[in-house]
């Protein structure tokens, strides 16, 4: 069996929070976090489901969304780049 490591909040230290609220009581949040005893950083986007007022409604992260770690400046440089070039791209299809 596998060992617990507590709630996520136990292990990270948000840096940055930004949010983006959706129709349907969802909404992407966007976060920088710091784990609290290693010292690393990552960047958590994530698709979150808020209550709805149902009793059984699930309220969470859903699967949707990415982690990447940050390991350097240069390696987040490279990856914020191509990143944005990603974004005109798909900018450009619409």
């Amino acid at each position: 069996m596998a060992k617990s490591t507590g709630n996520w909040e136990d292990n990270y230290s948000k840096i940055v929070d930004l949010r983006l609220p959706l129709d349907n009581n969802k909404e992407w949040k966007f976060t920088l976090e710091e784990h609290k005893t290693k010292g690393t950083m990552q960047m958590n986007v994530r698709l979150f489901q808020n209550d709805n007022g149902k009793d059984d409604a699930y309220v969470g992260p859903t699967k949707n969304g990415f982690i990447i770690k940050i390991t350097s400046k240069e390696e987040f440089n490279t990856f914020k780049e191509t990143f944005i070039k990603y974004l005109n791209e798909v900018e450009d299809m619409l």
